[in-house]
């Protein structure tokens, strides 16, 4: 087992999937296409762990001491915070491989967001604007927060799924494709990211493990990464 990776990932011709979830005695995996369970067996560090036979785009959950929940690290949720996470393919042939890197002193940035910026709220519906973009000038694009958060809108500071881009602005392919084709323009792509809390509505990660720490708060409980480097300081 790969003890630092969390999620799915492919394995020899099968997939692996890793959860840390030292606060559960039993973990199954249920696949639900096939409406399979396989039972997750103990592995290092706190993890639990299954090998098995499945495909891309494949729906599934995860069971943890009998409740029924995604998976914490999910690339992405088709369906929502509460709905199953699904099998994503992290290839993708992007066409424009060479795009111009600015220095700080001439990168012009212009923040969207994604579910606001258009009237389609989408990655989609802002590839039409890339043009518009490139005759302003902006040569840098930054994206507010995209992991999945509670309902279809929200400026994205209440992500509970930090690997999973909102379902209700595309698949994360549809997100590689907006990229590809800002590249295409020479406008690089930066995000707005989150470390330092998970959203209020969502959030499974205290059910599996110590994931955050209430010895300080910010916007709630910090991950517990960050209290360890703060306990350093």
């Amino acid at each position: 087992m790969d003890e630092l990776y969390h999620g799915i990932k492919k394995y020899d011709d099968n997939f692996i999937l890793n959860v840390w979830a030292p606060k559960i005695k039993n973990m199954q995996l249920h696949l639900l296409d096939k409406n399979k369970k396989i039972i997750m067996h103990d592995a290092p560090y706190g993890f639990k762990s299954a090998v098995f036979p499945g495909h891309f785009g494949e729906k599934y959950k995860i069971i943890a001491d009998g409740v029924e929940i995604p998976d914490p690290a999910s690339r992405f949720q088709p369906e929502g915070i509460n709905g199953p996470s699904q099998i994503i393919n992290p290839d993708y042939n992007f066409i424009h491989n060479k795009w111009r890197v600015y220095d700080m002193n001439d990168t012009i940035i212009e923040e969207i967001h994604i579910g606001t910026f258009t009237k389609y709220g989408t990655y989609r519906g802002a590839e039409e604007k890339l043009e518009h973009f490139e005759d302003m000038g902006i040569n840098t694009l930054e994206i507010m927060p995209l992991s999945q958060f509670y309902g279809t809108r929200n400026w994205g500071y209440d992500g509970v799924f930090p690997y999973a881009p909102a379902f209700s602005y595309g698949t994360p392919d549809e997100l590689k494709h907006f990229i590809d084709r800002a590249h295409e323009y020479n406008i690089n792509v930066i995000l707005d990211v989150v470390y330092n809390h998970a959203g209020p509505l969502g959030n499974i990660l205290p059910l599996l493990g110590p994931y955050f720490s209430d010895q300080h708060k910010i916007h709630g409980a910090l991950p517990s990464i960050l209290m360890a480097h703060f306990q350093t300081l």
